[in-house]
């Protein structure tokens, strides 16, 4: 099995901006792990780890869901 590049991406909730649900988002988070990857939340930073295409698909939704 050949080993795939891994990402990571800490987000913290804090700053999340007030007018998105977070809750949408933490759930996206948690779905991560069903693709391979470690999830874990301390106090209110989420901290996903994983294969790098799962990173940026989930880094390129994010970029999305932030601008307009």
């Amino acid at each position: 099995l050949e080993q795939m590049p891994t990402a990571a991406l800490t987000v913290d909730l804090n700053e999340w901006r007030p007018d998105e649900d977070p809750q949408g988002f933490i759930d996206a988070c948690l779905a991560m792990a069903a693709f391979g990857c470690n999830v874990t939340m301390k106090d209110d930073i989420i901290s996903i780890e994983g294969p790098a295409p799962v990173i940026e698909t989930l880094l390129a939704r994010m970029g999305q869901a932030g601008s307009d």
